[in-house]
C-alpha cells in the first residue's frame, strides 16, 4: 500500500474515533471527596441509596468516578438550594414545583 494511502487511512481512523468515542475525565476517591466535601462513608451510603453517582470499577482495586457526573451532582444540590430560597420568598422562577 502506498504511504500516502496509509497516511490517509490513519487520519480517517483517528477522526472516526475522536467523533464517536467520548472522552471522560476519571477521578479517584480523594478528588470526589474534595469536590463534594463528603466522607467516604457518606459517599458509599449515598451510592447504596442511589442518590449519588455510581463508581466505575477499572480493576479489582481500582474505582473511579466520572468527573462530569460528580460536578452535575454538586450543581443539582446548588440548584435545589436556590429553588428552596426562591420558594420561601414566594418568587417566580424556573424551579419546578
Amino acid at each position: 500500500m502506498p504511504s500516502t494511502t496509509k497516511n490517509a487511512l490513519n487520519k480517517n481512523d483517528q477522526s472516526l474515533f475522536s467523533t464517536t468515542i467520548p472522552s471522560f475525565n476519571l477521578i479517584r476517591l480523594p478528588v470526589v471527596r474534595r469536590l463534594t466535601t463528603l466522607s467516604v462513608s457518606q459517599i458509599y451510603r449515598r451510592m447504596d441509596e442511589n442518590t449519588f453517582p455510581r463508581r466505575v470499577l477499572l480493576g479489582p482495586k481500582t474505582a473511579v468516578w466520572l468527573e462530569s457526573e460528580i460536578l452535575e451532582w454538586v450543581a443539582k444540590r446548588v440548584s435545589e438550594r436556590d429553588c428552596e430560597l426562591v420558594k420561601n420568598n414566594h418568587l417566580k422562577t424556573y424551579c419546578s414545583e
